[in-house]
């Protein structure tokens, strides 16, 4: 069934009233639906209702709630992927696919070996909004991942605080497995992916994250790019804990 994702605030007790020109506009011409017509309407909270199309006008569409229920389609787990900040025009596709495959949050990291300067995603942060957007609407998400500002290394340090459990996929690490490391934890409601730029983590940046008590992790026996990286982490540890 087709789907959308809209703000709570257009869901009422027993109907959704879609007032957004661009949306009434995409489901009009994009969609070609009419009234009558069911549809899956996420609130991009908690809840997606079963709805059916009473009434199209000018003024906005109208949607009986048929059902109400909690997420289908989202891992029970929040990923959050920190991404070093790569070469221009790959943080989109990284954006991309890790909305695809599940990912809560990315949040981009400025590091050592990253090429562009400071400010770089700031000036594109809608944008890569955007980019999330789509990659939800395209999988059938019940969120719109948060897409974030970029941070320091420092402020990454200080941020993997929150999570239950933290991922440090490193190429110098040849023996400690992502499989090993997920089974040697209790199952996380949150996870941190930590994913250096091209030309990895610096020297300095793996001996802090040591320092604060991580195990690095092997990816394997092949050196992923940055770009595949963090997706590809993404769908082990869906796999593995089987969400």
């Amino acid at each position: 069934m087709r789907r959308l994702l809209l703000d709570a605030s257009a869901i009422c007790e027993n109907e959704i009233i879609l007032h957004d020109a661009a949306e009434i506009n995409h489901v009009k011409n994009v969609m070609r639906m009419s009234v009558g017509d069911e549809v899956v309407i996420s609130d991009n909270s908690k809840y997606e209702y079963r709805a059916r199309i009473r009434t199209i006008d000018a003024g906005g569409i109208i949607f009986d709630i048929l059902e109400k229920q909690p997420f289908s389609t989202e891992p029970s787990v929040k990923i959050t992927l920190f991404q070093g900040i790569p070469k221009h025009g790959k943080l989109e596709e990284i954006i991309r696919k890790s909305v695809e495959l599940g990912a809560f949050e990315v949040v981009p990291v400025s590091m050592a070996r990253s090429i562009p300067k400071a400010g770089s995603v700031s000036s594109k942060i809608e944008r890569y909004r955007r980019v999330a957007l789509e990659a939800s609407k395209q999988s059938g998400r019940g969120i719109v991942p948060e897409v974030c500002d970029e941070i320091s290394f420092s402020a990454l340090i200080e941020k993997l605080r929150n999570y239950d459990f933290v991922l440090f996929p490193y190429e110098e690490e040849k023996g400690f497995t992502i499989k090993e490391a997920l089974r040697s934890a209790n199952v996380p409601q949150t996870i941190a992916v930590l994913i250096g730029p091209e030309g990895g983590f610096s020297d300095a940046e793996a001996a802090a994250l040591v320092d604060i008590g991580l195990s690095p992790c092997s990816l394997g026996k092949r050196i992923l790019r940055t770009e595949t990286a963090g997706p590809a982490v993404i769908a082990m540890v869906l796999y593995e804990l089987e969400l």
